[in-house]
C-alpha cells in the first residue's frame, strides 16, 4: 500500500470517511467554543499577535483531540456502571470498516490479475517454471509410453529432449495470455473479500488497531497542521 499512494488515498477517505466528517464536525464545535473565549479576551486584553496565535494553537488542539478521540480507547471502557461505554470512533466501527478494507484490498491489492503477473515475474518465478518443466517433461513421457525408447532411437535423446524443453518454454511464455481466462474464477473460489471481512471483523480492537492505523498514521500529520492552518486564517 505505501508503495501505491493512489490506492492508500482511495482506503484513508473510504474506510475513514465517518471519522473524515468527525473531525471536520468536532473542530468546527470546538473552534467555535474556544473562538468565543479568544474574542472576550481579545476585547479585554488587545494584541495585535492574539488572534492568529491563539488561532494556530486552537486549530492545532481540536484536530489532534479529534483525532485522538478517533483511535483511543482503544478497548471500551465502562463508565457509571456500565451506563457509558468510551472506545475510539474508528473501532466502533470495525465491521464496516473491515467489509470496506476486504473490498478495497480483495479488488486493488489481491486480485488476481495483480497476483498472476507478480507471481509470473516475482522473484520466486524460477521456481514456478522448474516445476512447470518438471511436469510438462512427466506429461511428454506419459504421453509417449512404450514408445518412447523408440523415438529416442530415430530421433535422438538430445532432439526429444530438446522438444520437451520448447513444450514448457512455450507454455510459460503463453502463462499470462492463458490465466487471464480464469481471473474471474480464481476470484471467485478464493472469496478473499468475505474473508478478510469475517476475518477482520472477529479480530480483538488491539489487533484490529494495529493493523489499520498506520495506514492512517502517514497522513495524520497533515489534518493537524491543515486544522492549524485554517485556525490561523480565521
Amino acid at each position: 500500500l505505501t508503495r501505491k499512494p493512489d490506492l492508500l488515498n482511495l482506503m484513508f477517505i473510504r474506510c475513514g470517511y465517518m471519522e473524515l466528517v468527525f473531525i471536520r464536525d468536532c473542530g468546527a464545535y470546538m473552534g467555535a467554543t474556544f473562538g468565543f473565549v479568544q474574542v472576550i479576551l481579545w476585547i479585554r486584553w488587545y494584541a495585535g499577535w492574539m488572534l492568529p496565535t491563539f488561532g494556530l494553537v486552537v486549530g492545532l488542539l481540536t484536530n489532534w483531540i479529534a483525532l485522538k478521540m478517533i483511535f483511543e480507547p482503544v478497548e471500551p471502557v465502562s463508565l457509571f456502571g456500565g451506563r457509558l461505554e468510551l472506545q475510539g470512533l474508528f473501532l466502533k466501527r470495525q465491521r464496516e470498516v473491515s467489509s470496506e478494507y476486504g473490498k478495497i484490498v480483495a479488488t486493488n491489492v489481491l486480485s488476481t490479475k495483480y497476483l498472476i503477473p507478480a507471481i509470473i515475474t516475482g522473484p520466486c518465478s524460477d521456481k514456478l517454471f522448474e516445476l512447470i518443466h518438471r511436469h510438462v517433461h512427466a506429461a511428454c513421457d506419459n504421453f509417449t509410453g512404450v514408445s518412447r525408447p523408440v523415438i529416442k532411437l530415430f530421433r535422438g535423446t538430445e532432439k526429444y529432449n530438446r522438444c520437451k524443453r520448447k513444450v514448457g518454454e512455450r507454455l510459460i511464455a503463453s502463462l499470462s495470455d492463458t490465466m487471464r481466462h480464469v481471473e474471474r474464477q480464481m476470484d471467485t473460489a478464493m472469496d478473499l473479500e468475505n474473508t478478510l471481512r469475517e476475518r477482520m471483523s472477529a479480530l480483538p480492537p488491539t489487533d484490529f488497531e494495529e493493523l489499520l492505523h498506520p495506514v492512517f498514521q502517514e497522513d495524520e500529520w497533515k489534518l493537524i497542521l491543515m486544522g492549524g492552518v485554517l485556525g490561523v486564517v480565521a
